[in-house]
């Protein structure tokens, strides 16, 4: 990218370091980020490492005091020529305090570019000297970055409702839907920064079918979305995203002429969507936040909808928690794993087990989640799926509404037709 697209030049890093002096608000959301090597020039870099020195300190940016802070450090180390610094600081005190929601709004593509830069004399050096595992951990470092987001000051009420209505009204075009119109009724379809959970009556009964099934709804309205599957082979999944969208027996894939004109009316919208196949078992919610960032770094991807097949397999991200404390781990997962949809402002499904007992019953409820009752707790929809003999004959598929945060009701079931044989999970009437 040119520097016209990424201007962040001397004048820029001016403005960055002067906000950074005088304005705690900005200083509180980026102070997490900050190193003094993102700045080009020694004296940015002296100036950040004493503003830093400050907030460690004090909590707050410091203003004209940064002078006595200078001259203090200064007589601990003898330094004696302050008129270079003392100059710079002028300067920077000079500057107007504008454009603030332009530098927060460049912060994450300032840090990528300047951590980018830094690393390449560093990577050089490395290579040169054959010191390979290094210069690999710091393309890995590169590739993975995700700044820390941004603390916003909060949102304040006003007397003026017509904000709040446009953001509703926004909101609705920024749903989920799931193209299930029984089910589109009621939930409204998944929000971003929301987990869904498709929970089943018992083992192979459609969770990964139901997962393909909103994967495919969310490219059909034009989405970007993340596959990670930790029980099958990517090629599997591509088998059933195909079989889901061209209604084909598994025998049918290689019929080049359905599944062509399947995928262009699939991708109308240009939605996009890509699967990563990682170890269950080895794998943690941290892990797959890293995989994302990647994608979005090196290649752009920057993804709507995340599905987990299934979560339950992942580990937690703290490593003090014992494999067999079930409780303790589902709610490290879940929270995690929603705390991330929050953080991204993605939606995130995934799938979650039943208990042995809930294969007796007629519906899989909450009490009937496998492992942890702090799944329930966490997620914010959960759809059961369940099926008698009878039904499966019939090509019916009953989804209790377990869980709804979004108030528009819950604790009842609607029969859809399915097709698992084509891994249609919700088959259209004719």
């Amino acid at each position: 990218m040119s520097d016209k697209h990424l201007p962040f030049d001397e004048h820029f890093q001016s403005f960055y370091i002067s906000h950074l002096l005088q304005d705690n608000s900005f200083l509180q959301r980026v102070k997490r980020d900050l190193t003094p090597d993102l700045f080009s020039s020694d004296l940015a870099q002296r100036v950040v490492r004493l503003t830093l020195s400050f907030v460690e300190e004090y909590n707050a940016p410091p203003s004209e005091l940064i002078y006595t802070e200078l001259d203090r450090l200064a007589a601990k180390i003898g330094m004696t020529d302050l008129t270079p610094i003392k100059t710079y600081l002028a300067k920077l005190f000079g500057l107007p305090l504008q454009n603030r929601e332009y530098l927060l709004k460049t912060h994450d593509s300032f840090f990528r570019h300047q951590r980018l830069l830094s690393s390449i004399p560093k990577l050089v050096n490395l290579a040169k000297n054959g010191e390979l595992d290094e210069a690999e951990q710091i393309v890995k470092d590169l590739v993975t970055y995700r700044p820390s987001r941004n603390l916003s000051p909060g949102v304040r009420m006003s007397r003026d409702p017509q904000e709040r209505i446009d953001r509703r009204l926004a909101d609705d075009q920024e749903r989920f839907l799931m193209l299930i119109p029984e089910l589109d009724r009621v939930i409204g379809g998944l929000g971003r920064g929301e987990l869904g959970v498709f929970h089943s009556q018992r083992s192979s009964i459609g969770k990964t079918t139901a997962l393909v099934h909103v994967a495919k709804s969310a490219v059909f309205q034009g989405y970007k979305v993340l596959i990670y599957t930790l029980e099958e082979s990517a090629e599997d999944y591509q088998d059933r995203i195909d079989q889901c969208v061209a209604g084909l027996l598994k025998r049918e894939l290689t019929d080049y002429e359905k599944l062509s004109s399947a995928m262009n009316s699939w991708f109308w919208q240009n939605g996009d969507i890509i699967i990563k196949q990682l170890p269950q078992g080895s794998t943690s919610v941290e892990d797959l936040r890293a995989h994302k960032q990647m994608l979005e770094n090196t290649e752009g991807f920057n993804a709507d909808l995340v599905i987990i097949d299934q979560a339950e397999e992942l580990v937690p991200d703290d490593k003090t928690i014992r494999s067999d404390f079930l409780y303790g781990a589902g709610k490290n997962i879940y929270s995690a794993t929603r705390g991330w949809a929050v953080e991204d402002q993605i939606g995130i499904w995934t799938g979650m087990h039943a208990t042995r007992g809930a294969a007796e019953k007629t519906v899989a409820d909450q009490e009937d989640a496998g492992g942890s009752i702090a799944k329930v707790q966490i997620a914010d929809i959960i759809l059961s799926i369940n099926r008698t003999p009878k039904e499966a004959e019939e090509g019916l598929t009953r989804v209790f509404i377990s869980k709804n945060r979004h108030g528009g009701g819950d604790r009842f079931a609607i029969s859809v037709r399915s097709d698992m044989h084509r891994q249609q999970f919700y088959k259209h009437s004719v």
